[in-house]
């Protein structure tokens, strides 16, 4: 299984209380911009990508990860490798309050937009797995999230990027 592997570039920001325009207090612009994003992608490449790759689950996947390997940079140690991407305002309580309120209204938003749009079914993973492994599966299992289909059988993929029963062997 292959994962979508984008170059997203968020740091595009003109304006800012912060003048690191990638940092907490942006998260409403990182989202925003993923909204617009994924309408240029929706409008330039319509019927373009066969449903069965779950494309736009895909790339949502995909950004929200990297937004969660960027945040826990932000909040680096003053002291480590990383120290020179720590936020200023890592420790406001205000700002991580807002950061996070926006966080999760943003994925709320795109459940619902996969599912309502996309039919894309998010189940618990009552394991709560966090095995580390390349295969698509255990990538849903770590994530708490595994795709199913209209009959609510677990889906994965196939080596070249179909779902299929993850119960065919």
């Amino acid at each position: 299984s292959s994962s979508a592997n984008y170059n997203i570039n968020i740091n595009n920001n003109p304006s800012s209380s912060n003048p690191n325009q990638a940092s907490l207090d942006q998260m409403e612009r990182r989202y925003a911009w993923y909204r617009r994003f994924i309408k240029n992608i929706d409008e330039t490449f319509t019927n373009v990508f066969p449903k069965h790759w779950n494309m736009y689950y895909q790339i949502t996947h995909s950004f929200l990860f990297r937004t969660h390997q960027h945040i826990l940079l932000l909040f680096a140690n003053e002291k480590g490798n990383h120290k020179h991407l720590r936020d200023r305002d890592c420790e406001n309580v205000t700002v991580l309050l807002k950061a996070l309120q926006k966080t999760m209204l943003f994925e709320k938003e795109m459940t619902a937009w996969l599912q309502r749009e996309y039919k894309v079914e998010f189940l618990e993973d009552p394991n709560n797995n966090h095995n580390k492994s390349s295969s698509s599966q255990q990538q849903q299992q770590q994530s708490g999230h595994q795709i199913v289909d209209e009959n609510g059988e677990p889906l994965e993929f196939d080596e070249s990027g179909k779902a299929v029963s993850a119960n065919s062997a």
